[in-house]
């Protein structure tokens, strides 16, 4: 083991250790406040960028909102005219449906009505047409 140094000093070791001592209280101070200089400007910094992030995400949440209520109207009034056009087309293709059955029912009544022949009359020439007997 080594050996430990006496405790005993001299007067003027003593002044130049409590010097030395004093100097490294000094920079170990500067130091301290460098970093505390350091951190608090990072700490700064990081609470202005949260704030503006935050400030964006909420632009950005405000906007997207928006887009959505834009997309919700229009979809609510495009709803609104295509069932307004489906009552009204739908009465009248009911009506044509409709139209189109007496249509049919007519045709195959007439297709399967019985015909009488009838007799077809002799067409006479005009004298014009008759060429002359010679």
């Amino acid at each position: 083991m080594a050996r430990q140094s006496s405790k005993i000093m001299s007067s003027a070791d003593k002044k130049v250790a409590l010097a030395n001592i004093a100097v490294a209280f000094k920079e170990h101070k500067v130091l301290g406040r460098d970093m505390t200089e350091t951190f608090n400007t990072a700490a700064k910094a990081f609470v202005a960028a949260q704030k503006t992030s935050e400030a964006k995400i909420s632009a950005a949440k405000k906007v997207y909102d928006g887009v959505i209520k834009a997309a919700s109207k229009e979809l609510a009034a495009a709803q609104k005219a295509h069932d307004a056009a489906e009552k009204k087309y739908g009465k009248q293709f009911d009506s044509f449906n409709a139209g189109t059955q007496k249509l049919t029912s007519k045709r195959e009544e007439l297709e399967s009505a019985p015909t009488a022949e009838v007799a077809a009359k002799p067409v006479r020439a005009s004298k014009k047409e008759v060429p002359a007997l010679m």
